[in-house]
């Protein structure tokens, strides 16, 4: 699994990266959207297709960029479904330099290099709130599966919430997704009504826009369903400060 993620570095004063995104392709035309019935049937077995697995452990390539700098470990990938998602980042492959872990509660940032870490709640990680991100956007981009902001699961009664349009030619179709600040647009596979890349825009009033690409690929067999092997993500994130809290200390 790679991932290349634009986050941050954990100094004295915490400063997040803004990176150039890796361009989400040539865009396509569309035909009119398909028959209720078509619709309903494309997103109910987009929905059937999620997992059944409650952990998975996967390699990760990493990348920080912050303007011209760009500096690249490895690492590995732990989440349990609906409790934690942890990223380790090791150097030459063998010392853990830093580790990123968010919950439902918190988010931890963990700089073994400067000795320093910040736990704190969301609504006190202003980069996370200014960007859009909290544990259950982040868990369904690297699951592989629709979302809904503000909802912890998609449900079924939620299904309708989503618009689809199919692109001509190429037997994908566009599922699209408009909540407030949010514009998801995922395409998924005709045939499989695999999701095999989604885009999210978050626009702030405050910062701008902060966009998310996540492309899936390598499809195996995961229980009864099918799992991408590879995903490669890219958050393009603004660059904020973050000053710790009185109970932000050194370890």
């Amino acid at each position: 699994m790679l991932a290349v993620v634009a986050l941050a570095s954990c100094g004295s004063s915490k400063k997040l990266a803004k990176e150039s995104a890796t361009p989400s392709g040539t865009a396509v035309s569309t035909v009119p959207s398909k028959t209720p019935v078509q619709v309903a049937s494309l997103i109910q077995k987009v929905y059937d297709n999620e997992v059944y697995a409650k952990n998975i452990v996967a390699d990760l390539s990493f990348t920080l960029g912050m303007g011209e700098r760009k500096v690249s470990v490895s690492g590995s990938l732990h989440m349990k479904r609906d409790d934690v998602i942890r990223i380790q980042l090791v150097a030459f492959g063998l010392m853990e330099v830093g580790r990123l872990e968010f919950t439902k509660d918190y988010v931890l940032i963990l700089d073994r290099y400067h000795k320093r870490y910040v736990k704190e709640d969301y609504n006190k990680v202003s980069f996370l709130q200014e960007n859009g991100l909290d544990f259950y956007t982040l868990q369904a981009l690297l699951w592989n599966q629709l979302y809904v902001p503000g909802n912890s699961r998609v449900t079924e009664s939620l299904l309708k919430e989503f618009a689809v349009s199919q692109n001509s030619g190429v037997g994908k179709s566009n599922i699209r997704l408009d909540r407030g600040n949010f514009i998801y647009n995922w395409t998924a596979d005709n045939n499989t009504a695999l999701l095999e890349n989604v885009n999210v825009d978050y626009k702030s009033a405050a910062h701008g826009n902060t966009n998310v690409d996540c492309k899936y690929s390598k499809f195996i067999t995961m229980g009864s369903k099918l799992f991408p092997s590879m995903v490669a993500s890219t958050f393009t994130l603004w660059l904020l400060r973050f000053d710790p809290s009185p109970s932000t200390t050194s370890s």
